[in-house]
């Protein structure tokens, strides 16, 4: 997603999509509703949070469960190194400020 004004309602019709792989939203109004949408889309293997203000490692966390992950981009301010020991070692996280 690239729109500023989109967020977690835009999500909700995205986790529709079964085959979906690849989740990318930079600066939007995502919330931790987000990843926790994400968390049921068992297809996904890359996904990047990158400056959603409202976005933090408690909603990230809830993308550990997906068994497909392979790659995790995020930044942001509610978002702390610690994300990156949360998920398990098969999925490489990128952790930017």
């Amino acid at each position: 997603m690239y729109c500023r004004d989109t967020g977690d309602v835009a999500t909700e019709y995205i986790k529709q999509l079964p085959r979906l792989k690849s989740y990318f939203a930079s600066y939007t109004r995502a919330t931790d509703r987000t990843p926790e949408l994400l968390s049921r889309m068992d297809s996904l293997e890359r996904v990047t949070l990158d400056g959603c203000a409202a976005v933090t490692n408690s909603g990230l966390t809830h993308l550990t469960r997906l068994p497909r992950l392979r790659e995790l981009r995020v930044s942001g301010l509610g978002i702390t190194p610690d994300i990156v020991d949360a998920f398990p070692s098969r999925v490489r996280v990128h952790y930017s400020l």
